[in-house]
């Protein structure tokens, strides 16, 4: 089924809408969550928040790209679920991304909480746009997904090293452009 068809079912109120969507889109959730919280059973009540959230926003969001507009949702459910659980050791691919970024982006700052930042969104969005695809892949796979450089290395055809090469480039990139933009 088509995002354009699954939304639809949202804004017709239809009780299929959240099966079609857990169908298309709940394994990619589901990752997103696991990669954030590594415990399969909070993962899994993150993604069915997800879904619940999604049918209380559509309408009146329309959104133009289904699994991207989930999957930050249950990003951002994750990260609500992980602070909530006040842990005081983040495990996971989450805090070993958020660690490689926070030299570059926190400048003193929460990294969390900068990255919330419109300013700093609006910023890293235009630094990803201007990537190459391969480049501009692994970064979203790693800082958006917090996918693990094996994960990614499998997802993209290439090995570890390359992986580990493009995100320290990307982070260099990500570095001097900041400074220009004088968010650091």
């Amino acid at each position: 089924m088509t995002d354009a068809a699954i939304i639809q079912l949202f804004w017709e109120r239809a009780e299929t809408a959240v099966k079609a969507a857990s169908e298309a889109y709940g394994g990619y959730c589901y990752r997103i969550a696991y990669n954030i919280l590594c415990v399969n059973e909070d993962s899994e009540e993150c993604v069915n928040d997800t879904f619940f959230k999604a049918w209380n926003a559509i309408p009146p969001q329309k959104p133009d790209i289904l699994k991207a507009f989930l999957g930050k949702i249950t990003r951002n459910l994750a990260l609500d679920m992980l602070k909530r659980s006040k842990a005081r050791k983040r495990g996971g691919a989450y805090a070993e991304a958020l660690s490689e970024l926070d030299e570059i982006i926190s400048s003193g700052e929460n990294i969390e909480k900068q990255t919330e930042d419109k300013e700093t969104v609006t910023a890293l969005n235009s630094f990803i746009g201007c990537l190459d695809e391969e480049s501009r892949t692994v970064f979203v796979l790693r800082y958006f997904r917090f996918d693990s450089i094996s994960d990614i290395a499998k997802k993209t055809g290439t090995n570890i090293n390359r992986v580990n090469y493009i995100l320290k480039k990307t982070r260099s990139g990500l570095e001097r452009f900041m400074k220009k933009e004088e968010l650091l």
